[in-house]
């Protein structure tokens, strides 16, 4: 059984940080997207 619980725990901690890159690089785009609308209005 507690092979069973850090299987579960291991899958839950790589879920996590897929969604922290996935935040991470929406967060990026979102700033180079603002980047570009600045260089734009100049």
């Amino acid at each position: 059984e507690e092979e069973e619980m850090e299987e579960e725990e291991v899958e839950e901690e790589e879920e996590m940080e897929e969604e922290e890159v996935e935040e991470e690089e929406e967060m990026e785009e979102e700033e180079v997207e603002e980047e570009e609308e600045m260089k734009k209005k100049k």
